[in-house]
């Protein structure tokens, strides 16, 4: 997977870990420290300067009682498109090959 799409699947989680955040009033620091993570971390992630590891996604969606998949794009099997909100983002032979894996 080229860079450009890895960052835009990280800046597209970290901007909604960080609308949920700011939606409950909950800082940075609180965050970092129960999943045990600095607060530069968090800044990090949330600006999609940062890859997120799955088990901190999975212990951040805890905290921010939301369900894991609030923060990913919605994948269309069918059409092998990952969706971004209003953007769309194809990549058929990539997202064709995973899907095939299945």
């Amino acid at each position: 997977m080229e860079n450009y799409q890895t960052d835009f699947i990280s800046a597209f989680i970290g901007k909604k870990i960080k609308e949920k955040r700011q939606e409950l009033g909950i800082k940075q620091i609180e965050i970092a420290n129960s999943v045990n993570i600095s607060r530069a971390s968090i800044a990090n992630i949330e600006s999609g300067r940062q890859l997120i590891q799955i088990d901190t996604l999975y212990k951040i969606s805890k905290i921010l009682n939301a369900d894991i998949t609030h923060f990913l794009p919605y994948l269309d099997k069918e059409n092998y498109k990952i969706s971004f909100s209003n953007k769309e983002f194809q990549e058929r032979d990539y997202l064709k090959s995973i899907f095939n894996d299945l």
